[in-house]
């Protein structure tokens, strides 16, 4: 069992991560929407990530 020192480091550094891939995640699809617009998808065009987990993976809905 960790110690509450070594407890509340090891919540932080997963919350860091989490966050990381929330930026990511969020800078991914952007950039995947505003390709398609460029490319003639259509205005009504949305992406959304796939798994939080896997960052890249995105579902694309017209």
């Amino acid at each position: 069992m960790l110690s509450p020192p070594a407890l509340r480091a090891a919540i932080q550094g997963e919350r860091l991560i989490m966050n990381e891939n929330s930026t990511l995640n969020a800078l991914i699809c952007r950039h995947a929407r505003n390709l398609l617009l460029a490319q003639g998808w259509p205005e009504e065009t949305d992406v959304d990530q796939r798994n939080p987990n896997y960052p890249g993976w995105i579902s694309i809905y017209v």
